[in-house]
């Protein structure tokens, strides 16, 4: 099995408790293969792609 979060249920989970500044690009990784991998669409022929998800201490401050 592979790690997976469901990553638009958070971000609603994080509004829900008030967090204002969440940024969700749209980009379906699964629905453009042309420029992106996506496991769950090549069934397991895999690429390599990097996420991140990060707090900014500053912001808010």
């Amino acid at each position: 099995m592979h790690p997976s979060a469901a990553l638009r249920k958070i971000a609603r989970q994080c509004r829900a408790l008030g967090v204002k500044q969440i940024h969700d690009s749209g980009i379906c990784t699964a629905c453009d293969l042309g420029r992106y991998y996506s496991y769950r669409a090549e069934k397991g022929k895999t690429g390599r792609m990097l996420a991140l998800i990060g707090l900014n201490p500053t912001i808010g401050n």
